[in-house]
């Protein structure tokens, strides 16, 4: 099975769903300076979605292409990068770019 994040342990155990992973590193967190949940879910989000959008075009046949979800997948990746701008920053950079 291929998926874009695998997280294989020690001991042999694989991990290939974002909230499996995310769940075992939560409790090992050792302190405040660990990623924090939000912006983890953000980036795992956006990495969803940019790998969504490659299958589409690179395993979908051209004739096959459905723009609408392709539009859609799309402005869920912006939205998550938007997220992680803010999470980072501190600040709505599509609101800024604006000013």
């Amino acid at each position: 099975m291929v998926k874009a994040r695998t997280l294989v342990l020690d001991d042999g155990t694989v991990l290939m769903d974002s909230t499996l992973i995310i769940g075992y590193f939560a409790p090992r967190a050792a302190s405040a300076a660990t990623v924090h949940a939000v912006g983890l879910a953000l980036a795992l989000a956006a990495c969803e979605k940019a790998v969504q959008i490659v299958y589409e075009h690179n395993l979908r046949p051209e004739e096959k292409l459905h723009q609408p979800w392709i539009e859609r997948v799309t402005r869920q990746l912006l939205a998550a990068c938007a997220g992680l701008d803010i999470y980072f920053t501190g600040r709505d950079a599509s609101v800024a770019g604006r000013a």
